[in-house]
């Protein structure tokens, strides 16, 4: 006996898939993780010493985050510098 197939919904959802419900909660914290980014590269860029300071190194160590992290942020931030 054939089985029956899931038809797709006119939204593409399948028949027996429960609908998708996005949550700010948890965008919260990368945004966060931005905003740390952002300040740490600021404080370092206008701190005594300025660029001779200032490597990616330096603003993930300053933002407590993974050097990645930075790598990951630095196309959203460079404008805001």
């Amino acid at each position: 006996m054939p089985t029956r197939r899931a038809s797709a919904r006119p939204d593409g959802r399948m028949a027996n898939q429960p609908p998708f419900l996005p949550t700010r909660p948890a965008t919260a914290p990368a945004d966060q993780t931005r905003r740390r980014v952002l300040r740490a590269a600021r404080d370092l860029l206008t701190s005594k010493g300025g660029t001779g300071r200032f490597s990616l190194d330096a603003v993930a160590e300053r933002a407590g985050v993974a050097r990645m992290t930075v790598y990951y942020w630095v196309p959203a931030i460079w404008p805001s510098l």
